[in-house]
């Protein structure tokens, strides 16, 4: 956005009281424009890093593969450690799944409630009848225990990789769960993979991470340097107008 200045020339000479209204009204006008572009450079989150900046504690008990899910469970947080806290799946190594012998990469689908949703395909060999189906559905379910009916929050909105899909707001600190599963869809609606006749080929795998901003870091507006450029010659403008109406 640009500004310009525009001297309006008079005919009568301003008395010594208006030279001095006319000075704080340019001043005022060229400050509060310059206030209104100044861009504020927001802090970009920390991360992917395990643990949590301060530490935390952390216990898993069940299998992600079978009908009941594996539950994790974090908790200890330091607040004073960051100033917003989110978990979710790490960004440099996706979830993913599959009865290929590969764990192909999940993408996020949606979440309802406390529940986030993961989709992807993966190929499966049918020994029952001596067929390999393509194209087989599989998804990851997260469930969140502990921090209300709507803790997820999209990736995308809190500027990180839209891949993400979506992450768990701890900024509180608070203890929660996380119940991870894994299903397929075979032909008679989705079920655990471990109830799946695969041959040992079976691949699920979710890397937790938490991304955060550094308490310490700097909060104030900082503004860009295009704005910086605008400050200067907004004050070289303001002098010139204040010369050019003393000679008025």
């Amino acid at each position: 956005m640009s500004f310009r200045i525009v001297e309006r020339k008079y005919v009568s000479k301003l008395s010594a009281a208006n030279h001095v209204k006319s000075g704080k009204l340019i001043r005022a006008c060229v400050a509060g424009a310059l206030a209104f572009s100044t861009g504020y450079a927001s802090a970009a989150l920390i991360g992917p890093t395990y643990p949590a900046p301060g530490g935390n504690s952390f216990s898993s008990s069940g299998s992600q593969i079978s009908a009941a899910g594996a539950t994790r469970s974090y908790g200890s947080f330091n607040t004073s450690a960051f100033s917003t806290l989110y978990w979710g799946s790490d960004s440099s190594s996706l979830p993913g799944a599959g009865l290929d012998g590969t764990a192909h990469t999940l993408s996020f689908s949606s979440t309802s409630g406390t529940t986030a949703t993961w989709l992807g395909t993966t190929s499966w060999f049918n020994h029952n009848t001596n067929t390999n189906n393509t194209n087989v559905s599989v998804e990851m379910l997260i469930d969140i225990g502990g921090l209300g009916a709507t803790p997820w929050v999209t990736a995308s909105s809190l500027g990180l990789n839209s891949n993400l899909g979506a992450l768990v707001d701890l900024s509180s600190g608070q203890n929660f769960t996380a119940n991870v599963k894994f299903l397929a869809n075979v032909g008679n609606g989705f079920q655990s993979l471990d109830s799946i006749d695969a041959s040992g080929l079976v691949k699920a795998s979710l890397n937790g991470a938490f991304y955060y901003s550094d308490p310490n870091g700097s909060t104030a507006g900082v503004p860009e340097p295009g704005t910086t450029g605008l400050l200067a010659i907004g004050a070289l403008a303001v002098a010139s107008l204040r010369r050019r109406i003393a000679r008025a």
